[in-house]
């Protein structure tokens, strides 16, 4: 292969396949990377749900074939906390900016380390729901909340409130405005990802 043919194969590559050339652990990174993808579309998959079984929950009178819309709704709450894929971005994430090679990308993630987090917490509540319950194991884990002074204390366990999955003393925003902060956490990491590729092709003489 000639030197312009060779560029011209290293110019069709994605950022993906390039990660291969550029990175300690090629197979890790790139796996990483398209896995990445994969995670965020499953996002945006599930908050359709979401928003479906919400809108047919509030319907007066209930659509046809609705008639267990607000079991369907909670059903697809629980799916959005615990398949809402921040875990699984953040892991794929955790593995790219983990390169020695990605250490600006590290710091931009490393900003959103808390909103991801705060977001796996929300999935490991149902996760581990049943040793929550009075009674089991963990049952101390689950605040006593007081937001009416002149009321009692009581425990939340589990509930939907103004778009927001609650449990305990905690609330995590599972509308679309979560799926939004998702997409632009990614976007602004992989943008320095990326960024970092295309410098080490070239320094490395394999850009077009």
């Amino acid at each position: 292969m000639d030197m312009d043919a060779e560029k011209s194969f290293w110019a069709t590559m994605t950022h993906g396949e390039k990660l291969f050339f550029v990175v300690a652990n090629g197979n890790a990174a790139s796996f990483a990377y398209e896995r990445l993808q994969l995670h965020l579309e499953a996002a945006r998959v599930q908050m359709s749900r979401i928003e479906e079984a919400i809108r047919r929950s509030q319907s007066w009178p209930p659509e046809p074939s609705s008639g267990a819309s607000q079991i369907e709704m909670r059903d697809y709450i629980r799916q959005g906390s615990s398949r809402m894929a921040w875990g699984g971005c953040r892991n794929m994430l955790e593995t790219l900016v983990g390169q020695p090679e990605m250490l600006a990308a590290k710091r931009v993630f490393d900003g959103y380390r808390k909103e991801f987090d705060h977001y796996v917490a929300g999935r490991n509540s149902f996760e581990h729901y049943h040793d929550r319950l009075p009674g089991r194991r963990d049952e101390d884990r689950v605040r006593e909340i007081q937001p009416d002074p002149n009321a009692g204390a009581h425990r939340v366990y589990s509930g939907f409130r103004e778009c927001k999955y609650v449990h305990s003393d905690m609330a995590w925003d599972i509308s679309r405005n979560s799926l939004a902060l998702l997409e632009r956490i990614v976007e602004e990491v992989l943008s320095v990802v990326d960024a970092t590729i295309d410098e080490g092709f070239l320094r490395k003489g394999m850009s077009a």
